[in-house]
């Protein structure tokens, strides 16, 4: 019998989710930049600003291993995925382009102190309190990109694309 894996695309979006969050969460922040709030699922942001996204984008899978056996009970694939990383900031604050650099500040630092990557958690197993396992998503590279101007003129926006990878695996 064929079961998911812990390395499934959810426990992956979930450890990506939780690491950001933490690693903003414990920054030192200037007085201008209050406890930011977090989106997972654009494009719903939040009224509550300055606010942090992450939207993970599937980009494919790639099939490195030979019959995609990966080890003796396990069979997978290489996926593929882009995580868009946004801050968000209100013009409506006199510090908002402070704001803003302090906060694509953050996600390089996060991006940096995140070693290449993070370990997968499972959390279908185990929502409350997630375990880690003996797998890893890799993250490849951060790049800021230019954004389409908001249709909200208060909103602004830093956007940084990491692409990251891991082993889909599955357990027969």
């Amino acid at each position: 019998m064929t079961t998911v894996h812990a390395t499934s695309t959810y426990n992956v979006e979930a450890s990506i989710n939780a690491y950001f969050k933490a690693a903003f969460t414990g920054m030192t922040r200037p007085s201008i930049i209050t406890l930011p709030s977090y989106v997972e699922n654009m494009p719903d942001v939040t009224a509550n600003l300055p606010s942090f996204s992450f939207e993970t984008l599937p980009t494919g899978s790639m099939d490195i291993y030979m019959g995609r056996i990966v080890d003796v009970s396990t069979k997978g694939i290489r996926e593929l995925g882009i995580l868009d990383l946004s801050a968000w900031v209100s013009r409506k604050s006199s510090n908002y382009m402070a704001q803003l650099r302090f906060m694509q500040g953050m996600i390089t630092t996060a991006y940096i102190d995140s070693g290449g990557g993070v370990v997968i958690k499972d959390y279908t197993s185990t929502p409350g309190t997630p375990t880690a396992t003996n797998f890893r998503v890799t993250f490849v590279d951060l790049n800021w990109v230019s954004v389409a101007v908001d249709p909200n003129p208060d909103i602004l926006r830093r956007r940084g694309l990491v692409q990251y990878q891991w082993d889909m695996r599955s357990s027969n």
